[in-house]
Order: C-alpha cells, then sequence, then structure tokens
C-alpha cells in the first residue's frame, strides 16, 4: 500500500488561485518598464542647442519630462501586431503624468509633457525612437539625466522623483 499525502480541499484551491496570481504578478511586473541611459544618447559638444518641431531644448533644470509618442507613432502602434491595450495604457500614462503635472505646478522643478523625438539638453542628445517604449520619464539635473520607460502609477513617479532629486518628505 502506498503512502499517499491528502491535503484538503482548502489547501487545493489555495495552490490552484496562487499559482496564476504568481505567474500574472511576474508578467505585470516584468511589462511596467525599465530604466535606461545609454544607448539612446549621443553626447557631443557640437549638438546644436536650438528647438525644431522634433526636438525639445531643455534648459530649465531641474525637469521632469513625460514623454508620449507623437500622432505618427501612435497610428504605427495602433496598426501594428503589439496594439492590444495601447488606448488603456495611453489614458493611463496621461492620467497619471497630469496628477504630477498638477501636483508641480506651482514648485521649481520644471514638469512637462511632449511627443517630441528629441530632447536636448547640456550638450545632450536623446533620441526617443532608440528607447524600448515610446512612454516615459526623462528627470534631468545639472549631474545628469535618468530615462525611465513604461506606464507607473502616480506614488511609483512620486518615487523616481524624490529618489532622482533627493527631495525630503
Amino acid at each position: 500500500m502506498q503512502n499517499r499525502m491528502k491535503f484538503n480541499g482548502q489547501f487545493d484551491k489555495f495552490v490552484f488561485l496562487l499559482i496564476p496570481l504568481l505567474i500574472i504578478g511576474y508578467t505585470f511586473s516584468n511589462c511596467k518598464g525599465k530604466s535606461q541611459n545609454d544607448k539612446s544618447v549621443i553626447s557631443d559638444k557640437n549638438i546644436s542647442m536650438k528647438s525644431d518641431s522634433s526636438s525639445l531644448l531643455i534648459s530649465n533644470l531641474p525637469s521632469v519630462i513625460f514623454f508620449t509618442p507623437n500622432s505618427y507613432e501612435f497610428d504605427s502602434i495602433v496598426n501594428s501586431e503589439n496594439s492590444d491595450g495601447i488606448y488603456e495604457i495611453d489614458s493611463d500614462f496621461n492620467y497619471y503624468a497630469n496628477n504630477i503635472l498638477e501636483l508641480y505646478k506651482d514648485s521649481s522643478l520644471t514638469v512637462q509633457m511632449t511627443n517630441k523625438k528629441y530632447f536636448k539638453f547640456n550638450g545632450m542628445l536623446i533620441d526617443k525612437s532608440k528607447l524600448d517604449y515610446s512612454y516615459g520619464i526623462l528627470l534631468i539635473d545639472k549631474n545628469g539625466y535618468k530615462v525611465e520607460t513604461g506606464v507607473y502609477t502616480d506614488i511609483d513617479i512620486l518615487t523616481f522623483i524624490k529618489e532622482f532629486f533627493n527631495e525630503t518628505e
């Protein structure tokens, strides 16, 4: 006779529910976005620091720049195989970014939203098309910058801002 371990029905239900939740949580955490600082940047003292229709000149530091796809990029995403959920992604990004814009509207921190392709600051140029995602946040001060790509909640964004600019509550 074999010895078999028997569990009650509640344990089986718990395991049955836990495994899909772990898979969903792992998937969601990997889709949120990532920090990037290298492949999209050109650093050259000869970069023209003039603003044009495809670039944003950032001269007010410190700054937080929320970037989104322009209408051409958005239409390209909508018409691609990866279009699932793009309207919800766009809506969520704009909702959370606007919460931060409102929160910082009277502060010394410059916060703005743009759909420009290039960001120019401190003799550097970031090409948004070289980033992993079309949505994200660029944090800049006189000492450097950080790019966070993806869609984040306003709580996550506040954490990025506080950590990057060493803000205290």
